[in-house]
Parts: structure tokens; sequence; C-alpha cells
């Protein structure tokens, strides 16, 4: 696993929702290009996945 430190700045995001129904995340889109400066923000944000997530 890669440390979050080290991470790029995402240029866009991918976000989801999280579906009871069938325990998964399901994706609902992709944001546009982000600005640097908001792609630094997500980036801070970033954690790495729990362990025996895929």
């Amino acid at each position: 696993m890669r440390s979050p430190a080290r991470w790029p700045h995402p240029r866009s995001l991918l976000p989801g929702r999280y579906d009871d129904d069938h325990g998964r995340l399901q994706y609902t889109g992709r944001t546009t290009n982000l600005a640097q400066a908001a792609g630094s923000t997500f980036a801070g944000l970033l954690t790495g996945a729990r362990r025996g997530h895929p």
C-alpha cells in the first residue's frame, strides 16, 4: 500500500453511493478536471484501504 503522503493530486473524482441492498458502492459519475488547489485538498483527505480490501 502506498503512503497517502505520496499519492498524486487527483485530477478528477469518481463519486458513488453505498447501496445497502447489494452491500457495495455504486459508481454514479465523474467530475470534470479539478483545479490544482481542489486536487491538493482532496489528496489530503485520501486514506489507504483497510486490511483485506481488494
